[in-house]
């Protein structure tokens, strides 16, 4: 039987917190093993404000450099419902990056491959320069209690046998 610890590394990048009186900025997410990269972000209570989300690429491991990247993301309602399982259609979001839903019970799905990482690198610098981390950053929404947690999970990964070693920068 395959387990998804033998195939994926799953690592929570924003911790369960209250953002409404300061956004969060997630732990940097190393790919450098790794080909492809799902972030969950999942919202829980929600008093209804806005908030945005980016996605950074990151030049090393305290995001000297971190412009914001191009992605793709999902977005599903995840109230317990019927069809809370269902996930919305693959959207793309410039490097602006998106607003999440105004609404509790809420999760967004962001899918990065590795290649999109190191094309967002800032330009002129040096194409072996380590662009292959990525960190997500979230808005404040400015309401009462909203909350938000975050995890990735990194996929396709290169020698397997030998990732079991951390991939948070």
């Amino acid at each position: 039987m395959t387990q998804i610890s033998q195939i994926a590394k799953v690592i929570p990048i924003i911790y369960p917190i209250d953002i409404n009186a300061a956004g969060a900025v997630s732990d940097i997410v190393n790919m450098a093993k790794w080909d492809h990269l799902a972030i969950v972000v999942q919202q829980g209570a929600w008093a209804g404000g806005t908030s945005s989300l980016t996605v950074e690429a990151c030049s090393d491991a305290v995001g000297t450099l971190s412009p914001d990247m191009d992605f793709w993301y999902r977005i599903a309602t995840m109230d317990g419902s019927a069809l809370s399982d269902v996930w919305g259609a693959l959207t793309w979001s410039t490097s602006t990056g998106i607003t999440l839903p105004a609404t509790a019970d809420r999760a967004t799905i962001i899918e990065i491959d590795a290649a999109e990482v190191y094309a967002n690198r800032v330009a002129g610098v040096a194409a072996n320069a380590g662009y292959h981390r990525v960190r997500i950053t979230v808005g404040t929404p400015g309401a009462n209690a909203d909350l938000l947690c975050a995890t990735a999970i990194l996929y396709n990964g290169r020698y397997l046998q030998n990732l079991l070693a951390t991939a948070i920068d």
